[in-house]
């Protein structure tokens, strides 16, 4: 009986759809898990910008309003650095909560449409900061370490990111799929069984 059940399971294990799903799930385990890296890559560079933030960008942020004509105080640049640390810790959230749901999805608990959603927020970020980048916003080629970058290696660092918030949107929605294919078919079979009690 044991050897039955045994054979069963390794039929149902190699069956094209569970292989799909392992897949699938084995994907969104690794980026998940390189999710929360670049996530915490986002409050190193947090951390960065109080150490070393005023000498790197007050100055540029000073020629800029003086070159356009504005008025030039202090103060502005502590505001901007406030946004802008803001901004860093959402978007650390942001990857946590993403990559954290990607595992626990990966490692079959279900989660809501929302992390896929962020993710596809993240992606968008990221094209607008190459965008930025390819149309010479000199704001965009420093990156928010505090240390001034040549724009290519910016845009390394965001095509990775978005490379890995595709493959984790594209998983995501994958499995999805898969799920929703196996619950109309179990229905189906379902539906069939009733009938041919019925029948009998």
């Amino acid at each position: 009986m044991e050897a039955k059940d045994r054979s069963v399971e390794l039929e149902d294990r190699n069956r094209p759809e569970e292989i799909q799903e392992r897949k699938y799930r084995d994907i969104l385990r690794v980026v998940g898990t390189g999710t929360i890296i670049f996530g915490v890559w986002t409050l190193f560079k947090a951390g960065s910008l109080v150490m070393i933030g005023k000498g790197q960008y007050m100055p540029i942020m000073k020629s800029y309003m003086i070159d356009s004509g504005a008025a030039w105080k202090e103060w502005y640049f502590y505001v901007f650095l406030v946004i802008l640390l803001v901004v860093l810790s959402v978007e650390f959230l942001f990857k946590a909560f993403v990559g954290w749901a990607a595992i626990s999805e990966g490692n079959g608990k279900k989660r809501t449409f929302l992390y896929i959603a962020i993710a596809i927020l993240l992606i968008w970020g990221s094209v607008g900061t190459i965008a930025g980048i390819i149309a010479g916003d000199a704001a965009t080629e420093i990156d928010y370490t505090g240390v001034a970058r040549a724009p290519w290696e910016t845009s390394i660092i965001e095509i990775t990111s978005m490379i890995l918030m595709a493959e984790l949107v594209y998983a995501g929605v994958k499995l999805r799929q898969l799920r929703r294919k196996e619950k109309k078919a179990l229905k189906a079979e379902s539906a069939k069984k009733a009938e041919v009690e019925n029948a009998n």
